[in-house]
């Protein structure tokens, strides 16, 4: 029995009629997300068939989900970078540090398989975007899936309000590390004009945690946040750094890294920095699970207006009022 295969938002819309090619793009995109969720609802259906009877739910539900994954996943990037890379057995220079294949640990296994997933998910949802282009070329060029992802992440989370989120060229077409002029920054989106604009940092997983490594990435980050202006900063943190007392030493860390050191200092353009770790438990059936825990940190120089729009995308993420946001495949 095969399952159905999936299809990208491109090959929905250029194997549809000419009257359909013809329409708007947003009408094109509701009826893919309409096939979306009867190829969805149909693998479900085929995985329950093919499990045992009996079998656990999630069991069945985590196959329909991986079959999912891999057909998202070789859609868009091709079969060849999907063994070579997202489905090899051995750590690349893309992977490293974020997928672990054969892991001996579950933990690691299942941050994994986590990961993989929730990339998928955000290759769906964020494909219909005029700067899709951008995420296929960083994939293809062979840039670390860790910050690609996390790219993804911010976007997303972002258009849990209504608002628009452009993302900037590869870094080969960007300002120089370090260049005053702040035109480097991975995001921006609009509330109002002007643009404001997001720098995006995620950090390997075997990034020790210092007081250092918070300073380098703050400084790096606010460097990127065009002069005059007040910009967001993303940051995902390592699953092992979490641990007792971590929370207190890390704002204390963050909070240190957001003073500015000198008059001309870049640091006071970062307004908000959003957080986030994967935290890893146990569920009471005994599986490991990832949960994303998001948290926004203040400046002593953030904006009223900034704090504002960070609290309400903080609360609209913790209470799932996501609609606004692309829908989720699966």
């Amino acid at each position: 029995m095969q399952f159905p295969i999936y299809l990208t938002f491109k090959q929905f819309t250029d194997n549809a009629p000419a009257e359909r090619r013809a329409q708007p793009w947003q009408v094109s995109w509701n009826d893919y997300l309409a096939w979306t969720e009867l190829f969805s609802h149909r693998t479900f259906e085929m995985a329950r068939e093919q499990i045992p009877a009996g079998a656990p739910a999630e069991g069945v539900d985590g196959f329909a989900r991986t079959v999912i994954t891999e057909g998202i996943m070789r859609a868009h990037f091709g079969d060849d970078w999907f063994d070579s890379v997202y489905n090899e057995e051995k750590s690349s220079r893309t992977t490293k540090a974020f997928f672990y294949p054969n892991a001996a640990y579950e933990e690691l296994a299942e941050l994994t398989h986590h990961r993989k997933e929730e990339l998928a998910r955000r290759v769906h949802q964020l494909q219909y975007a005029d700067w899709f282009d951008l995420v296929v070329a960083k994939v293809a060029s062979g840039d670390a899936l860790s910050g690609v992802a996390f790219e993804l992440d911010a976007a997303l989370y972002l258009m849990n309000l209504p608002m628009n989120v452009e993302q900037k060229p590869a870094s080969g077409e960007r300002e120089g590390k370090g260049s005053d002029s702040g035109r480097s920054y991975d995001l921006r989106f609009w509330v109002s004009d002007p643009p404001k604009a997001v720098e995006v940092k995620a950090k390997r997983d075997d990034t020790p945690f210092t007081k250092k490594t918070i300073d380098s990435s703050i400084k790096d980050a606010s460097e990127q946040i065009p002069e005059g202006e007040s910009g967001f900063v993303f940051l995902r943190l390592p699953p092992a750094w979490v641990g007792q007392g971590f929370e207190d030493t890390y704002a204390d860390y963050l909070g240190a890294a957001l003073r500015p050191r000198a008059e001309k200092s870049t640091r006071s353009r970062v307004s908000v920095v959003f957080s986030a770790v994967d935290k890893i438990s146990t569920s009471p059936g005994g599986r490991k699970v990832v949960t994303r825990v998001w948290q926004p940190f203040k400046s002593e120089w953030c904006p009223q207006d900034d704090w504002k729009l960070a609290m309400d995308l903080k609360q609209f993420q913790e209470a799932g009022l996501t609609a606004m946001a692309p829908p989720d495949p699966f």
